[in-house]
């Protein structure tokens, strides 16, 4: 069960990666992989949890560079 919840955190930051140029799937799918990142760093094995957070990070400097080129 715990590998589970950071599989799905990794899956979902991902496809939030994947997704990041559509606003509304793309935004959901990233805070729903670092959520679930998050919450697998509370279990005995963290590996992927830390891969979830890690691509959920670029993610986020993903969609803050494109907001700035797209206001700037």
């Amino acid at each position: 069960m715990t590998d589970r919840i950071s599989l799905l955190g990794v899956g979902l930051a991902l496809a939030g990666l994947l997704f990041s140029l559509v606003p509304g799937i793309g935004w959901l799918l990233y805070a729903g992989g670092l959520v679930f990142s998050v919450w697998g760093l509370f279990t005995p094995q963290r590996q992927l949890a830390w891969w979830g957070v890690g691509v959920s990070a670029l993610s986020a400097a993903v969609r803050i560079l494109l907001a700035t080129f797209v206001i700037g």
